[in-house]
């Protein structure tokens, strides 16, 4: 028996301070693993699992099967609420622009006859 499946085997995070009235910092950012596994027999339900953990809609699919993942967070790496990003716009907050990325793999399972 065979069964398809399509699978992103963890994220990479960049993540860079962000001001509403210049944009990105060009002053340092950080790096860090999302170690976490998402499986669907579709590429667009991987795409849509991965889109629900990190609380996004942001999805942008490329070439081989890189998928990126764009949000604002706040400082403990959740997503920026509506509140906070109003005080983030009047200069009250600091949020930052995070940047997951992950490929997207097809796996074929086989059974061993």
């Amino acid at each position: 028996m065979e069964k398809k499946y399509y699978m992103i085997d963890g994220l990479s995070k960049f993540a860079v301070q962000e001001t509403f009235e210049f944009g990105e910092s060009s002053i340092g950012g950080s790096d860090s693993e999302v170690d976490m596994v998402f499986k669907n027999p579709t590429i667009e339900g991987v795409v849509t699992d991965v889109c629900a953990f990190l609380w996004t809609e942001s999805a942008d699919l490329q070439a081989g099967g890189v998928v990126s993942f764009d949000k604002l967070e706040d400082v403990y790496g959740l997503t920026a609420s509506s509140q906070e990003i109003e005080e983030w716009k009047n200069g009250e907050k600091k949020l930052w622009s995070a940047r997951y990325t992950g490929v997207i793999v097809e796996i074929t399972e086989k059974s061993i006859e």
